[in-house]
């Protein structure tokens, strides 16, 4: 058909026509387009789509890119442009015009956002969508490297931090913070594992029990009032507001060890009240830490 007919029997401009039969060779979709007398538009006789003619990557990097933003990696960021291009190349003019419209009006600085180092959700996705083994190499005590291999059950934001489920070679389900996690690989070799799980029922069950049993070494510190937020956003179900003024928090961590470790990352913000086992080695590691620098 010529780019005169379709205008006239889809009630647009012949400019319009132009536009959205570029934006479908944009799409994958192959338009064929013929100059000269007896030419004009039309697609490839065997050609069919699927429902939007997106593909596993574009799929997958939809689903990742629309919750996690700019702390996707480039590879994500990539594979979701292009799927909503095919998305918007099918949409009426006037809700395209919308669309154009607000990506025009939205912006995100992804300097200001924090997420997991560069490609561990675009590795995780693509093995969720398998589902296919994921190996592992974990931050362990003192510095150790921990390498484990499982089957990866779903992604989960908690506490404004990013979680991978999993459930390891031959042990039960479990969620690690992908911050943690120091390599991501996805493997093709066939590992055991739940193949129904719900990620959310799941996540209810492990944050509860996170929070009766993993929780039980208790702290009492004096915090400023700029900490409060990021308190609430990562240690909420753990955390118990004693006092405004001064502003006084009752914390709950695994151990003394897991204690310190946080508290000696919110530098002067944060003062140990109780117990004094905990105020003295925050206190210690801090002055060696000083040495380091200072000495």
């Amino acid at each position: 058909m010529t780019a005169a007919e379709l205008a006239e029997r889809l009630e647009v401009s012949m400019r319009t026509v132009y536009r959205d039969m570029e934006a479908l060779q944009m799409a994958g979709v192959p338009v064929v387009a013929l100059a000269g007398p007896g030419g004009g538009y039309s697609l490839h006789g065997e050609w069919r789509t699927d429902l939007a003619g997106l593909s596993g990557d574009e799929l997958t990097a939809l689903a990742v890119g629309m919750v996690a933003g700019p702390a996707a990696d480039p590879a994500v960021t990539r594979h979701t442009r292009t799927a909503v291009m095919k998305v918007a190349a099918s949409l009426p003019e006037a809700a395209r015009r919308d669309v154009e419209r607000m990506q025009r009006r939205i912006h995100v600085d992804p300097a200001s956002s924090s997420g997991p180092s560069p490609g561990a959700l675009g590795v995780i996705a693509a093995a969720l969508r398998g589902p296919s083994g994921i190996h592992l190499v974990q931050r362990g005590p003192s510095g150790t490297r921990v390498r484990r291999t499982g089957l990866a059950l779903g992604l989960v934001i908690g506490n404004g931090e990013w979680h991978l489920v999993w459930a390891p070679r031959g042990g039960p389900p479990r969620a690690d913070r992908v911050d943690d996690l120091l390599e991501v690989e996805a493997v093709s070799a066939p590992v055991g594992g739940p193949e129904e799980f719900d990620v959310g029922a799941f996540w209810e069950a492990w944050r509860q029990r996170g929070t009766q049993h993993d929780a039980m070494y208790e702290a009492r510190l004096r915090v400023a009032s700029d900490l409060l937020p990021l308190l609430r956003r990562r240690l909420e179900s753990r955390m118990e507001v004693e006092s405004d003024d001064p502003l006084v928090v009752r914390l709950r961590f695994g151990s003394i060890y897991e204690a310190r470790a946080e508290i000696l990352a919110w530098g002067g913000a944060a003062e140990v009240l109780e117990p004094e086992a905990l105020r003295r080695t925050v206190a210690d590691f801090a002055v060696q830490a000083a040495g380091v620098y200072h000495g």
